[in-house]
C-alpha cells in the first residue's frame, strides 16, 4: 500500500504500473497537507487509518513483491 496526496494520484498510478504493480492499493489524502492545522491532519488520519490498517492486516500473508 502506498499513501500520497491527491496531487500525485496520476503519478502514483504511473509509477505502480511501471514497477509491474498496477493493482497496488493506494491511499489518497487531501493536498496539500503541510498547510493544514495539526487538528485537521489528525482528523484526516482518524478518518482513514481504519481502512489502511484493515487492508494491511488482510494482506499481511500475501505481501506485494
Amino acid at each position: 500500500m502506498t499513501l500520497f496526496t491527491k496531487a500525485f494520484e496520476r503519478l502514483s498510478a504511473t509509477v505502480a504500473k511501471g514497477h509491474a504493480m498496477p493493482n497496488l492499493p493506494r491511499g489518497i489524502l487531501p493536498h496539500p497537507l503541510n498547510t493544514l492545522p495539526e487538528a485537521e491532519i489528525r482528523r484526516i488520519v482518524r478518518q482513514n487509518v481504519g481502512q489502511m490498517l484493515q487492508h494491511l492486516m488482510s494482506n499481511a500473508a500475501h505481501p506485494v513483491p
